[in-house]
């Protein structure tokens, strides 16, 4: 057993890791008599939040509460070990329905928290220009309503839209671009040539006959481009969306060059792909691979859903 953190342990926050930490033949075991898990100790609610978030990579859920809370169950810490401003602990058969209750009486006090940092203030210093309160009604309207979910949500709209900077699809690619980024449709230098720095042309090629979209010649490519905040692409999508919030196609095509509509196209989205569902496990990579196709930017998107975990929390 390593040494007992120097601190106070009533004025300090609690990270524990959830049930998902646990192994299957465990399970029966927490749930009837308990068992040892680990459990770690910070000074302050900043440097948990801090540890937190280095830990939203692999498949572990942690939640964190105070020491307090933990205490009034009857449950004692034992000290393993100190590295930095966060101690190791372990809890000795603590049952499953005991922790459940710890994260269940927390939560309410965490989410009030959460709620009032989230604030003018902090959207500029996470360097997201959008407006409070525009963010705030479409929040609760697609039920971005826990920090994950707003930490996942703007980190991965940060990075597809170079922090909130671009609503509409960028097509204006050299030759050699084509050749590199459509090698479907460019076959030859020469070919790509006769489409280069030209997104109207290069939209109607590399979009048509798909998503509803009819052939190059229509031009539905390029009238159904990219916009928004995570980019809206082809006629059918821009329908549904159309279709959702009760305006005609070509008033939902100008809608998505706005600030409002860029965003709440992203949400659209997001809801439709279920991605909530993929905040509430923090699981970023198959979030990305959702939204991305694959897993471009990977490092971008979790550092900057790191940095907003500390901001917000």
């Amino acid at each position: 057993m390593g040494k007992e953190t120097g601190v106070v342990l009533p004025d300090n926050w609690v990270i524990i890791r959830r049930i998902s930490d646990i192994k299957n033949e465990e399970k029966d075991d927490f749930n009837q008599i308990g068992i040892q898990i680990s459990v770690y100790v910070a000074k302050t609610e900043k440097l948990a939040c801090i540890y937190l978030a280095n830990q939203i990579k692999g498949n572990f859920t942690y939640g964190i509460t105070t020491y307090n809370n933990l205490k009034s169950t009857g449950t004692k810490l034992i000290p393993d070990e100190t590295h930095e401003n966060i101690g190791h602990y372990l809890i000795d058969k603590i049952k499953l329905s005991t922790l459940n209750n710890l994260f269940s009486n927390h939560k309410n006090d965490r989410l009030k928290k959460f709620k009032a940092n989230l604030t003018q203030e902090n959207l500029n210093k996470a360097g997201i220009n959008l407006n409070l309160n525009t963010l705030l009604s479409l929040f609760e309207k697609y039920e971005i309503n826990t920090l994950n979910r707003v930490c996942g949500f703007l980190a991965q709209c940060a990075h597809e839209s170079g922090n909130f900077k671009f609503k509409e699809e960028n097509l204006n690619y050299s030759a050699n671009a084509l050749l590199a980024a459509f090698p479907k449709y460019f076959k030859s230098i020469d070919e790509a040539k006769g489409y280069e720095r030209n997104p109207e042309k290069i939209a109607s090629k590399i979009y048509a006959n798909c998503m509803g979209n009819g052939d190059e010649a229509s031009k539905d490519g390029y009238k159904y481009r990219g916009r928004g905040f995570i980019q809206l692409t082809g006629k059918n999508n821009y329908e549904d969306f159309a279709k959702s919030i009760g305006k005609s196609i070509d008033e939902t095509l100008e809608y998505c060059l706005s600030d409002e509509g860029a965003l709440e196209s992203a949400l659209y989205f997001w809801k439709r792909e279920n991605l909530n569902e993929l905040c509430d496990k923090d699981d970023i990579k198959t979030m990305t691979k959702k939204i991305n196709g694959g897993f471009n930017g990977l490092e971008d998107r979790e550092s900057k859903h790191k940095k907003l975990r500390i901001i917000f929390a």
